[in-house]
């Protein structure tokens, strides 16, 4: 184009207003002004985002006034360019800041200088003539002149200047313009906002936008006003248009718009008739909220019930956001404009949620939002109880479920609030005091949560108090009897009163309030003198009473019948009557009378009936007197002494008296010696003294009042009549009196408790003669507790209200008339079982109980603990009074059943209770989130012992947000929808029934990665700017990282969470860069998302030399620019080289160096060990070839944290890692490291690059081995138990024997981890060798796994039992025994003989493993014996094989019992031919509980009848010899043969084949006197030939019989003098085939 300088415009420039209108064109005649010739130059662009390419426009402006401003020029110099921002390009929207350049050659000016002058055109915009280019990068034409000087324009008011042709010449450059007249121009700018006057937002809605405001810049140029314009683009509301004046503020507004309606808005400037373009910008308003937006708690606490009413405007959709008190989104439910309302379920009571409705509209949002707790739950299984109390209550309750505030507790009475209490929310019971007795109370307990409450109430009554000083005493009548108290403090409803006569109660009587007394009436109720009475006064409020007692009991009757029975000289003997009544005792004084002095003091026993005194002073007179004792009453009678002294003779005696009562006529004194009346004499009515001389000095003699006579042989316990007869002179008078003799006692009374604990049962055999009834006493150390009279037609009575466990002393008492006779026994009541069994504590492998001690007497306990009805331990024994006892060792979660036995004597009471045991908590969580940012994985390995499933929680900052129940066999869950970045706490609680145990760890998810990721060079040759926008979720900040066309690393930064862009400086000009981003939480970090961008720079090709670490030259290349990247091969690993690139443009060259290294070789065999020590892990490797400075050695655990890291030497080749987790997965990584790389002084450095080569290896560390190894031994399998490694990861167990049968392993929990195997298949009796180890990394594929150190354990299994076990009598005093011998390893066998009647172990021996028949001696005869046979295998016992056998009778010996009918000789079965029977038996047809069955024989009959007979009972019988020579012998026998059937043991029953009439060996052969066996039986009889078989008669019908013996032979061998047989019956007759048959057929 010659001088024509053609300059390109940015093509990606757009505006978001309407495109401007093309100028318009004036042409003109005036004469282009000459001036200097300028060529622009653009220098430097800026892209703007999303914008298009346009065409521009050329046209010739006008210019006026051009020539008034003169150029200014500076001197100052930048770069060597001139930058001129041009701002009315920026006003036409195409760019910003636009630099031009402007170059002019001034030919006058020879020193070349370049001057550079910054102009701006602030009025009249230049257009350039441009052409339309790609959207890619500016392209600058630069020509280089000796001068330049500026062109700068002014502003002017109705004109502008238009370049339209640019001539260059060598020395100027030519611009011509043209002036001509514009439109004025439209606005630059254009902002539109909402209405703040307008825009409202309340608690009730509407909210959104209904007015628009709108501002602009002013139009460069003359402007009269402007037009705004408003369009609604729905199309259903009208246009709307204001005028603006130029001069006003260049604002204006719209109001009462639609929300949620897009718009319109243009703006255009007019000056004149002229108007601009029509600036355009679209908008829209907010729709508005909602109204009468109402969330409402109903009352299920689960759910939330949200309704509104749609505003005013356009709505598209409405959405219902459920969010938590965090912010974090619950539920988001889309609605259509149709719903006003929705319902949200599944909540947690008692919870803050925040409920936000959210339109849509045009795509914009309002939202009203309202705050809302959820309805608590109520406390669940509220209870209030007193416990025995007077003054308090207890509550307590299960938490509510959700989130509870507070509990607010309150107790009332009758609607009155008298006590009330603000409680934790962890708090489960309350102590209410102090309260009044007996008044009943309502506990009401409130959840509160926010402003929401629900309540939950139980009422109950504390316990009313006892009355005090209550007492029972007798009325001055002696019958009667008074009980008073004082009434209690609180409240009650009445009083019950109770008098009890031991077990019965006499008295049940309800009294109102006010009474304080009562009276008992002996005579209306019988009450019986002496006999201890029990009252009891309960307090009655409601259902509650409170009991207090006391006893007391009416004055015992005095004795009766007070008399002397004997006395002497020393001597005085006094006998008495029973009182009537009951009473504890007598007390008997002795007096003297003169001088007044008590000489003795006596207590006896109820049944005593008299008492001596002795040692007395001859001839002094003395009272005697009788007290009866009943508690602390009695009453009292006394008698004189009959006197009997010397008087200082040898030989005379004298006897003093007092007069009887009543009227009488005479005495009879009897003078009685040695048992003889010496002398009996009459005396008168008023004689009060009698001698009696002669007597023989120093005898002892006594004096007798009364007449006596002895009646023999009379019947026990029968009233008789005696007749006396007094004499008075001539006249007598006849009394008669009554006596009755002793009674007899009962015989074998027996005392039974009956299996209750306050009973007992007495029961006797009647006693002999008369008696009137029976007196039952029990009595506990001479204390007497209960009696009861017994008709004498009953012979048993029963006792209640006993002490349980106590051992009472029992009294049967025969009475008849006044007269008794007693017969003690002992009974014991059942003990009673303990009270208040409970579970004081549980752990994992113990239980702790707790126990109220039994009631009555208590020897000690006995606890046992069971678990499938199978005792676990051996019961232990624990003191009476032991109230707790602790059982451990057991296994975790499993369900115990505990008996707690009461021993009282040899009877025991059980009283049980189950328990379950804290299940164990899950082993080795891991939590991973395998790269996700919305979900967690957990695992866990289960822990020892049973579980009946999980529950596995998900927390985070201490609430729960969702839990979810695994079965037992799982051990894996995941957990979605998280929020990225967060850390959460998850819960793995191991249930079992009702108990729980907890493990917790804690993860973190992946955080959201970044988005809308930019990276621009921004023209710049050296920088990166990156922006991006705020990732999602929690985070703590930004990784980036700035990575060349290699991947390696350039350079990084660490942003804080908020940024959202950073700059990279001091980068290569021209270089590709990719930069990635990663989001960060926790030390977590999200995918990285990654954008490229290349630097600025011109060049046309790279001169590229690599030089070795000495400066030789290593190898040299040459590449165009186009190319970003080279590689040398060949090098040596690790080594240092310097690359220097050369970048060349035209003869240019500009130099960059940059030392590097190559990555240094990895190492080789990398390889772990296992230690010692579980704890440690060995690694070790190989150097590599090449240079290397050191290594980095680093360990991992399994969710990718670096556990350790360790920096060694380039000599190390080997390291160990401690105290890391047994069993654990790690990760090694291994970096080879070799120098550090620095960029020198150029733009193409780079700073801290490590180059590494790092192999990974994943290895285990040896677990720990387990412990506590036990195994459960049975015969044949070993269920192998052990406690699981702590403190160790491990994921399965290797367990091997020896020796190495092929056994069957078992895992009965069907998960790797679990602490228990069952090995099948043992061979019984065998000792193995288990050994057992812990295997780490058996699970992962690929790996190696580890082992512990084994541990080991020797079992032997028990031995089989011997087989068909079967006993016999041998004879009266022995057994003997045969068995089969077990499969199985073993030693011997033990045989045991046990008395069966008095279960005494009479035999006990031990006998080597060959012995299959065994003989017991020195039995007693007839007696039943067990007989048990074990298998013993070292020290294992196989389980005992038993049988039951009688000896013989001795004497006599029996055969064997007779068989039934049924068992005999087949005739259906038999075969028969012409000479011969064929037929079979068995050991089994004959019964050895008589003794072993030695010997058989056949016997043979010629008969045709049918009767069950059985054959001729003599031995012996005819042989066959006889049968064929004397045809009136129509039965023979066989030879003897031997029955073996107590040789071997009895499983299939021995079987003998006979083929009789054949010459059968068994039978004695062929008939042949001469040949005989010399081993068989010295049986020849004196009477017959020897036994044999010869062939039978054809046609003839035979009936056979088997005869067995018992006893054949005696000791020395011979024919048994009385031999023991028994016969079966004769079988139906058998008829041999026709033929002919010879008598000397038998020789054969």
């Amino acid at each position: 184009m010659g001088g024509m300088a053609t300059v390109q415009l940015p093509a990606q420039l757009t505006t978001t207003d309407r495109d401007p209108p093309p100028l318009r064109h004036r042409a003109t005649s005036e004469a282009a002004a000459s001036v200097n010739t300028a060529t622009l130059t653009q220098r430097k662009t800026r892209s703007t985002p999303h914008m298009t390419s346009r065409p521009t426009h050329s046209s010739n402006y006008d210019n006026c006034n051009y020539h008034n401003h003169a150029y200014k020029t500076s001197n100052h110099t930048h770069d060597g360019y001139c930058h001129a921002p041009y701002h009315n390009l920026e006003d036409y929207g195409f760019f910003n800041h636009a630099h031009y350049t402007i170059i002019n050659n001034n030919n006058n000016n020879n020193n070349n200088n370049n001057t550079t002058t910054t102009t701006k055109a602030t009025t009249t915009p230049i257009i350039m003539t441009t052409t339309e280019t790609p959207t890619t990068a500016v392209q600058t034409t630069t020509m280089e002149l000796t001068t330049t000087v500026p062109i700068q324009t002014t502003e002017a008011v109705r004109c502008s200047v238009n370049i339209t042709e640019v001539n260059a010449a060598t020395d100027s450059v030519v611009v011509k313009r043209v002036p001509y007249e514009t439109d004025p121009l439209a606005p630059s700018w254009l902002d539109i906002q909402p209405d703040q006057a307008q825009f409202k937002s309340s608690a009730q809605g509407h909210g959104g936008t209904s007015g628009l405001r709108v501002s602009w810049r002013p139009s460069p140029g003359h402007v009269d006003w402007y037009e705004v314009l408003l369009e609604d683009r729905s199309g259903s509301g009208p246009g709307r248009s204001t005028r603006v004046t130029s001069s006003a503020a260049l604002q204006s507004g719209f109001t009462g718009l639609t929300p949620g309606t897009r718009y319109a808005l243009g703006v255009v400037a007019t000056s004149g008739n002229k108007s601009s373009v029509t600036i355009w910008r679209e908008t829209a308003t907010a729709p508005s909220t909602v109204s009468s937006l109402q969330v409402s708690a109903s009352s299920d606490p689960e759910s939330l019930s949200v309704s509104w009413q749609p505003g005013p405007g356009r709505t598209e959709l409405c959405r219902v956001v459920l969010s938590d008190r965090d912010g974090v989104v619950l539920e988001n439910i889309t609605a259509s404009n149709s719903t006003n309302s929705t319902v949200f379920t599944g909540l947690q009571p008692g919870t803050f949620y925040t409920v936000t409705v959210v339109t849509e509209a045009v795509g914009l949002e309002s939202a009203l939002s309202t705050q809302v707790t959820t309805v608590p739950a109520a406390v669940s299984h509220l209870a209030l109880h007193n416990n025995g109390k007077t003054d308090s209550l207890i509550g307590s309750w299960v938490s509510a479920r959700g989130g509870v505030d507070a509990y607010l507790v309150t107790l009332s009475v009758l609607g009155v609030t008298s006590l009330e209490r603000r409680l934790a929310p962890n708090t489960t019971q309350v102590l209410l005091q102090p309260l009044v007795p007996g008044q009943e109370y309502l506990l009401t307990v409130t959840t509160q949560a926010g402003d929401q409450a629900r309540e939950s109430s139980a009422t109950a009554r504390t316990v009313p108090d006892q009355v005090s000083e209550l007492s029972m005493s007798a009325l001055e009548d002696s019958l009667s009897l008074r009980v008073s108290w004082v009434p209690p403090r609180g409240h009650w409803d009445h009083y019950r009163l109770l008098l009890w006569n031991a077990s019965l109660v006499l008295v049940n009587q309800t009294l109102g309030l006010m009474t304080t007394q009562y009276v008992f009436s002996g005579a209306e109720l019988g009450l019986v003198l002496g006999r201890i009475y029990r009252t009891e006064v309960t307090v009655q409020s409601g259902l509650l009473g409170n009991t207090a007692s006391c006893q007391g009991r009416l004055a015992p009757h005095a004795v009766q019948k007070l008399v002397v029975r004997h006395s002497d000289e020393t001597t005085l003997s006094v006998l008495w009557g029973r009182p009537a009544g009951e009473w504890d005792g007598f007390n008997l004084v002795l007096r003297q009378v003169e001088p007044a002095a008590v000489l003795s003091e006596r207590t006896l026993p109820w049944e005593a009936r008299e008492c001596t005194f002795n040692v007395l002073t001859p001839g002094r007179q003395y009272t005697v007197t009788v007290t009866t004792s009943s508690g602390n009453l009695s009453s009292s009678v006394s008698v004189d002494k009959l006197q009997l002294y010397n008087a200082g003779t040898t030989d005379s005696l004298r006897a003093r008296w007092e007069r009887a009562p009543g009227d009488l006529d005479s005495y009879r004194i009897l003078l009685v010696h040695d048992s003889s009346v010496i002398k009996n004499e009459s005396v008168g009515p008023d004689t009060r003294s009698l001698s009696f001389p002669g007597l023989r000095p120093g005898a002892l003699y006594r004096v007798v009042s009364s007449p006596q006579c002895v009646f023999n042989s009379l019947v026990s316990g029968r009233l008789y009549n005696i007749s006396i007869t007094s004499r008075c002179g001539a006249l007598e008078n006849h009394t008669v009196v009554q006596a009755r003799t002793q009674p007899a006692g009962v015989q074998n009374p027996t005392a039974t408790h009956a299996a209750r604990d306050d009973y007992l049962k007495v029961y006797w055999r009647h006693a002999a003669g008369d008696f009137d009834s029976y007196q039952v006493v029990i009595k506990h150390n001479n204390i007497f507790h209960q009696n009861q009279t017994v008709a004498k037609s009953n012979h048993e009575c029963v006792f209640t209200g006993l002490v349980p466990g106590r051992l009472y002393s029992v009294l049967v008492i025969t009475w008849s008339g006044d007269y008794q006779t007693s017969v003690p026994t002992h009974g014991r009541t059942f003990p009673a079982v303990v009270r208040s069994l409970t579970l004081s504590g549980r752990g994992t492998d113990e239980l702790r109980l707790a126990w109220e001690a039994a009631p009555g007497d208590v020897d000690h306990y006995e606890v046992q603990l069971l678990y499938n009805d199978l005792k676990v331990f051996t019961p232990f024994t624990l003191g009476s009074g032991v109230a707790e006892c602790v059982l451990s060792s057991l296994t975790p979660g499993r369900m115990y059943k505990v008996l707690v036995s009461t021993f009282s004597g040899p009877n025991q009471r059980a009283q049980f209770i189950e328990g379950r045991t804290v299940p164990s908590q899950v082993k080795s969580i891991h939590i991973s989130n395998h790269g996700e940012s919305s979900s967690l994985w957990v695992s866990w390995t289960a822990g020892q012992g049973e579980v009946d499933s999980y529950l596995v929680s998900l927390h985070r900052a201490g609430r729960q947000l969702v839990s979810r129940p695994v079965p037992k066999h799982h051990n894996e869950l995941s957990f979605d929808s998280l929020q990225p970045g967060q850390l959460y706490d998850i819960t793995v609680q191991s249930i079992s029934g009702e108990l729980v145990n907890n493990s917790t760890a804690s993860a973190r998810t992946v955080p959201s990665a970044i988005t809308g990721l930019q990276v621009d060079s921004q023209q710049t040759s050296c920088s990166l700017q990156v922006t991006w926008q705020q990732a999602l979720g929690v985070a703590d900040g930004y990784s980036l990282e700035v990575l060349d066309g290699r991947g390696v690393l350039v350079t990084n930064s660490t942003q804080p969470y908020g940024r959202t862009q950073h700059r990279f400086d001091q980068l290569t000009p021209g270089r590709m860069y990719r930069v990635v981003v990663r989001t960060t939480s926790g030390g977590v970090c999200s995918q990285g998302v990654s954008g490229e961008a290349r630097t600025q720079g011109d060049f046309e090709s790279y001169d590229i030399y690599l030089f070795n670490g000495a400066g030789g030259l290593q190898e040299q290349l040459r590449g165009q620019s186009a190319i970003q990247q080279c590689s040398f091969q060949g090098l040596v690993p690790g080594a240092p080289y310097r690359l220097q690139v050369q970048t060349r443009s035209g003869d240019l060259t500009n130099d960059s160096a940059v030392w590097a290294r190559t990555v240094p070789g990895a190492v080789l065999s990398l390889q772990t060990y296992s230690t010692n020590r579980s704890e440690d892990l060995r690694v070790s490797w190989s150097r590599p070839l090449g240079e290397l400075s050191r290594y980095m050695l680093s360990l991992y655990r399994p969710d990718g944290v670096r556990q350790a890291q360790q920096s060694l030497g380039s000599e190390v080749t080997e390291y160990v890692f401690e105290r890391l987790v047994p069993g654990r997965r790690y990760q090694v990584v291994a970096l080879t490291c070799s120098g550090e790389l620095v960029n020198s002084a150029s733009t193409t450095g780079r700073t801290g690059l490590h180059l590494y080569s790092s192999p990974s290896l994943p290895i285990f560390t040896a677990p720990r081995p387990p412990t506590s190894l036990f195994g459960g031994v049975t015969n044949s399998s070993v269920e192998v138990t052990w406690s699981v490694p702590i403190d160790s990861d491990y994921d399965d167990f290797d367990l091997q024997w020896v020796p190495r049968d092929r056994l069957s392993v078992v895992n009965p929990y069907q998960t790797r981890t679990s602490g228990s195997r069952i090995l099948r298949g043992f061979y019984p009796g065998r000792l193995y060798t288990l050994s057992l180890r812990t295997v780490s990394g058996a699970t992962e594929a690929g790996a190696k796994p580890t082992y512990s150190l084994p541990i080991s354990k020797s079992v032997r299994t028990k031995p089989e039992r011997v087989h068909g076990l079967h006993c016999r009598p041998q004879s009266s005093t022995s057994i003997s025994c045969s068995w089969g011998a077990p499969e199985a390893d073993y030693d011997s066998y033990t045989i045991e003989c046990l008395h069966q009647d008095s279960r005494t172990l009479v035999y006990s021996r031990r006998t080597g493993r060959d012995s299959t028949v065994y003989l017991i001696s020195q039995l007693e005869p007839h007696k039943r014996y067990t007989v048990s046979v074990k298998v013993i295998s070292e020290r294992t016992v196989s389980e005992a094989a038993q049988d039951s056998v009688v000896t013989m009778i001795d004497p006599p010996p029996l055969g064997p019992p007779l068989p039934p009918p049924s068992v005999r000789v087949s005739d259906s079965q038999a075969v028969v031919s012409k000479s011969s029977i064929v037929f079979s038996f068995n050991c089994s047809w004959f019964s050895d509980i008589n003794g072993a069955v030695r010997y058989f024989t056949v016997v043979v009959a010629e008969s045709e009848d049918s009767e069950a007979v059985q054959p001729d009972q003599r031995h012996p019988l005819p042989s066959y010899l006889d049968y064929t020579t004397n045809s009136s012998i129509k039965s023979y026998q066989t030879a003897y043969f031997p029955s073996h059937c107590a040789e071997g043991p009895d499983i299939a029953p021995q079987s003998f084949d006979i083929s009789l009439g054949t010459g059968m060996e068994t039978l004695g052969g062929h008939c042949d006197p001469q040949d005989r066996d010399p081993g068989a039986p010295d049986l020849d009889k004196e009477e017959s030939g020897p036994f044999c078989d010869g062939p039978l008669k054809p046609k003839t019908a035979y009936r056979l019989s088997v005869r067995a013996y018992t006893q054949l032979l005696d000791d020395t061998q011979h024919a048994a003098r009385a031999p023991l047989f028994t016969d079966t019956y004769l079988s139906l007759p058998v008829i041999t085939e026709a033929g002919v048959w010879r008598r000397d057929q038998w020789s054969g």
